[in-house]
């Protein structure tokens, strides 16, 4: 990660990649409840279904929302870093996020959706901003953190446009998982430069 803005191009991949990824999985729906998040099949094992949990989605609804939210933080962000960074805070943000959501709210029984995962990356886009001294990132972090508070002290969410209750906490998981891959992106990107 260097200090000056990137050219979009880099970050197509990831951000066109992904994007085809999850309206794939919508599409060909291959047996998604092998792929939700399910507490009790994860604590028996499964541990795949921290990270696939992020990639299905409810309804077509649900995917279309997340999908916008994916082009924004792209529009926004996607120039601050690499491909190969987003995919790293990407799957950085689904495992942790997800193994944190295991681990803090133990009456969760399933989830499903890339929102925490978005969360996460819109974070780390925040922070990739402010690092490189860009012009929008303290704004739109401060506009995530209201909105996480907000959901998690008020009746604030989508859920009524998905007709299905929303797991707000994955939220504030994903938007942690994601500042700390950013985090742990610079401490490598610092070594690296010592070399």
């Amino acid at each position: 990660m260097n200090d000056s803005a990137r050219p979009l191009g880099g970050a197509n991949a990831f951000f066109v990649g992904l994007a085809v990824f999850l309206l794939a999985l919508y599409l060909l729906k291959p047996a998604p409840w092998l792929l939700v998040y399910d507490r009790v099949a994860v604590s028996q094992g499964e541990i795949w279904r921290l990270l696939s949990g992020a990639a299905v989605h409810v309804s077509g609804v649900h995917l279309a929302l997340n999908l916008v939210g994916l082009a924004l933080i792209w529009l926004l962000f996607g120039f601050r870093l690499s491909s190969g960074e987003w995919w790293f805070a990407a799957l950085f943000t689904a495992v942790v996020g997800g193994a944190l959501g295991f681990v803090v709210n133990p009456d969760l029984r399933y989830s499903l959706g890339a929102s925490g995962l978005l969360h996460g990356l819109l974070a780390a886009g925040c922070l990739a901003e402010i690092r490189q001294r860009g012009p929008i990132g303290y704004l739109v972090l401060a506009i995530l953190v209201a909105k996480i508070l907000a959901e998690q002290f008020s009746d604030v969410t989508t859920a009524r446009w998905l007709a299905n209750p929303v797991n707000v906490h994955a939220h504030w998981q994903g938007a942690a998982a994601g500042g700390g891959a950013l985090l742990l992106l610079a401490v490598y990107t610092r070594l690296r430069q010592r070399r």
